[in-house]
This record gives structure tokens, C-alpha cells and sequence, in this order.
């Protein structure tokens, strides 16, 4: 860490740089420093750390503004050069070049909220595929997992056979699959879906594809990182206003499905979660690996809702912006921060205080059941616990950790405002090599060997219809 507040933690770096490119104006202000010091050994008011800081802030402007060309950026950007960095190298970096990331979010612990009726798959089963990306620390895709497995027939049954009771389904199905329909437009179960991985632009999706909220494990990549190593369906960047919907979705394809190296990027672990410290969970989980329904946190939501507190409440909204009508409620009625979701829109909130049968708390509760389940009884700080994982498992550890607390997306822009990047370019208009015709044919690579393997497995499962119609061809 640098020696001054305002520089952190960009001392070192510029230092070098300095000695580099600026030696005449270093020469020259250490001779004003050493007037300075003997200044303040007389006796004068002391300057030669301002004169220091003053230095080392006009050549970090200097660096930061000098210009770059997209050769600069692919090796400054490259998997192996990302790799060797440290959290601060990593700041520092993203201080001169525009910080936008995309995410990942894995699952640990219970999924218990959803954002869409399509992304509830896991809802209320505990996960730890975390855990098997920090073994393997590459991210990969369907497909890429596959190759490394050999293309094992039953997973690909497993994947996108296995409700195909006919022939004639499975060979429907295979069609599906191998079609380019939809390929850049989000369509479901094609190669091209399957052999991307998955990211995010400026926002962490827990709601589609997370587990424990506040408990969250994401990682995140430079964008530029992606625009000029990959390839892409998509522009990589999207406004911030426009984030929090299921079409957040970037289809990421790397040469040979080899996936994204994890030490390239920065794992966001949370901090002060209260969490058991044999599951890294939240919730109490039963034999089953589910979560523990607590009928005893329902009740007390619907006596809330019930009362004449909350129903007061109601009838004073309007008086006060939304935000702040919110948090007098809680503190009125006693309800958690987290609770706080339930009540997301007014006419919600007002459908709640005449819920006479509790239908309608059964309703809103459904998006998120982790405000139903039992909560861990002997707990400690998620930090904590990971910090014990890590040292039981010292290989899975990631090179670069950020803790956090709280939102999760709150937190990745948080963190994106401490490079003090001024965000002003956006990275894939940079490399546009990097998608249309070359991501087509990035995504289809492997596709005959997925045909073949495809193909054997139908011939597994029907063997008399497929010798039908092979002699019928």
C-alpha cells in the first residue's frame, strides 16, 4: 500500500513508471525535496511530503493519460498477464483502462430466491459447485465440460434426452440442438448455448442463477479481458439503467471451449454473513441436502402484515418518498432489511395489510423462500469459514479474493469505483474481430464430435428405429 491516502494503491507502480519515462523530473524534485528537508530541519513548516504526493500525482495523470493501441491492451489483458496480478496490480491496471466487468455467479449454500418463473431450477436444495470451480479454476462451459470428460454419453442422455420417449423425439430433439435458430437471440438448449460460458455486463444475476442472498460467490472479469481474448454474441457493455433483467446474458466461446482461467479474475466472497461452519449455508439443512421450512418465521411475518402498526403505515404512504417510507416501516413493524423485498412495490405492500387468509403472503413469499427457511443455529462470519476452507484446501484457493458485504452488485460497482477508471470507452468496439463470423464459428467448433456422440446415444436407446432408419436411407 502506498505511503499517501490519495494515491492508494498506486504508489509503487507509478514509481516505476516514473523512473522510466520521467528521469529529468525526478532528478528535479528530489533536489526540491532535499531543500525542503533541510527547510524543515531548521525549523520551517515541514513540505517535502506534499512536494512527494504532488509528484507522484501529476505522473499518475501522465501515465493515465498516456495513449494505448489494441496490441497494449491484448497484452496487458491476456489470460497470463491477469493472472500474475494482485488485487491492487488489478486496481491499478483498471485505473488507466475502462473498468467495466462482466460476472459469474456460482452457487453455494440453499438457492433460495428466484427473479424470473423460468430460472427456478435448485429452489431450495443446497449447491456447492463453488467449490468444484475453485478445484478446477476454469470456467467452463456445457461442452467444455464434456471434452473434458471424454464426451461421456450419459451426461449428454442426461442433458437433453433423457424426457424423449420415441425416436422420432430424440432425433427432433438432436435437431434442435444443432440448429443455429436462436443462437444469438438467447435460444435454449442449442450447441451454441451449451458450448458458450455465461456472464453478465455491470451486474451480478443472483437472481437468475444464484443461491443464498447476502451470501453470494461471483466472479468478475474485465470486460476487456473477454473483448480482446474471446468471443461474443453481444455488445459487453450495458447501461446501468437498463440491468436487472433475464436478457443480461453474454455468450462467451474460447478457442478449444478451454473456459476462463479463474486466477485471471476477481472472486468476490462475502465477509460477514452469519453461516454454519460445516456447510458455509445460512439455513439448517436436512438429510436430503434441503432447506428446513421455519413455520415459526412465517407466523411472524403474517402477524406483521396483520397489524394495525403496519396497516397505519399504509395509510401514511404518499407522505414521504418511497425509500423512506420503507425504511419507517421497518423500524415501526420490525422488519429486516431483508425483508424489505417483499414490499417492493406499494401496491404490494397495501395487498398485504388486507391479506385475510394469507394467500397473498404465500404469493409474495415465493420468489423468496429463503425468508421461510430455519436459520443456522451456531454460526460464523462467512469470512471465517472460507478462510478455514482455504487452508484445509490451499490449492482451491483463488490469487484474487475481494470480500464484501451486503447487495452484490452494490458491491462489484463499489469496487469498480475505487480504480477511479473514468470508464470512457467501451471495450468491444474495440475488437470487433472478436464477434459476428469468427464467435460463429468459435461457438460450432467441436459440433461434429457432439453430432457423433449425440447420434451413439440415440443409437443406444432406440438401437432397432435407428437401424430402421438407416436402412430406410
Amino acid at each position: 500500500m502506498s505511503e499517501s491516502a490519495g494515491l492508494n494503491p498506486f504508489r509503487a507502480q507509478i514509481k516505476s513508471f516514473s523512473k522510466q519515462t520521467n528521469p529529468e523530473g525526478r532528478a528535479q524534485k528530489a533536489a526540491e525535496i532535499r531543500q525542503a528537508r533541510k527547510e524543515r530541519d531548521s525549523g520551517a513548516e515541514p513540505r517535502d511530503r506534499e512536494l512527494l504526493d504532488a509528484f507522484y500525482a501529476a505522473e499518475l495523470k501522465r501515465w493515465k493519460e498516456l495513449p494505448y493501441d489494441t496490441y497494449e491492451l491484448a497484452h496487458l489483458f491476456s489470460e497470463e498477464n491477469l493472472e500474475s496480478l494482485s488485487v491492487d496490480d488489478y486496481q491499478f491496471l483498471l485505473h488507466r483502462f475502462p473498468a467495466h466487468m462482466v460476472t459469474h455467479v456460482k452457487r453455494q449454500g440453499v438457492r433460495d430466491h428466484y427473479g424470473h418463473g423460468s430460472h427456478t431450477r435448485g429452489m431450495g436444495s443446497f449447491h456447492n459447485s463453488v467449490k468444484k470451480l475453485f478445484e478446477k479454476k476454469r470456467l467452463s462451459s456445457v461442452v467444455g465440460r464434456w471434452l473434458e470428460d471424454g464426451m461421456q454419453q450419459e451426461k449428454i442422455w442426461k442433458t437433453f434426452f433423457t424426457d424423449c420417449d420415441t425416436f422420432e423425439q430424440a432425433v427432433e430433439r438432436m435437431q434442435d440442438i444443432i440448429t443455429d435458430k436462436g443462437q444469438f437471440e438467447g435460444g435454449l438448449l442449442t450447441y451454441a448455448d451449451m458450448s458458450a460460458v455465461h456472464l453478465a455486463s455491470e451486474e451480478v444475476p443472483d437472481a437468475y442463477y444464484g443461491g443464498e442472498m447476502g451470501n453470494e460467490v461471483f466472479v468478475a472479469f474485465p470486460a476487456l479481458h473477454i473483448a480482446s481474448q474471446q468471443f461474443s454474441n453481444k455488445p459487453l457493455i450495458q447501461n446501468r439503467s437498463e440491468l436487472g433483467n433475464q436478457h443480461n446474458d453474454i455468450w462467451v466461446w474460447s478457442q478449444e471451449h478451454k473456459g476462463l482461467s479463474l486466477d485471471a479474475a476477481l472472486v468476490f466472497l462475502p465477509e460477514s454473513t452469519p453461516v454454519d461452519p460445516e456447510t458455509g449455508s445460512r439455513y439448517e439443512i436436512d438429510a436430503q441436502g434441503n432447506a428446513i421450512v421455519d413455520p415459526e418465521r412465517i407466523n411472524r411475518l403474517k402477524t406483521i402484515f396483520s397489524s394495525s402498526a403496519f396497516r397505519d403505515c399504509i395509510q401514511h404512504y404518499g407522505d414521504q418518498p418511497y425509500s423512506q417510507w420503507l425504511q419507517e416501516t421497518a423500524k415501526t413493524c420490525g422488519l429486516t432489511n431483508e425483508e424489505l423485498v417483499l414490499l417492493r412495490f406499494f401496491h404490494q405492500a397495501k395487498a398485504l395489510s388486507q391479506d385475510a387468509d394469507g394467500s397473498e403472503l404465500e404469493s409474495v413469499l415465493r420468489p423468496y423462500a429463503g425468508l421461510t427457511y430455519r436459520l443456522a443455529q451456531h454460526t460464523v462470519p462467512a469470512k471465517q469459514y472460507w478462510e478455514t476452507y482455504f487452508t484445509n484446501h490451499p490449492k482451491a484457493k483463488p490469487s484474487k479474493i475481494v470480500w464484501y458485504n451486503g447487495n452484490p452488485t452494490v458491491a462489484l460497482h463499489a469496487w469498480q469505483e475505487s480504480t477511479g477508471s473514468d470508464m470512457q470507452h467501451r471495450p468491444h468496439t474495440l475488437f470487433p474481430e472478436q464477434t459476428g463470423e469468427a464467435a460463429n464459428n468459435v461457438a460450432l467448433s467441436g459440433l461434429n464430435e457432439f453430432v457423433d456422440a449425440a447420434e451413439e446415444v440415440i443409437k443406444q436407446h432406440f438401437p432397432e428405429e435407428y437401424d430402421a432408419a438407416l436402412n430406410a436411407s
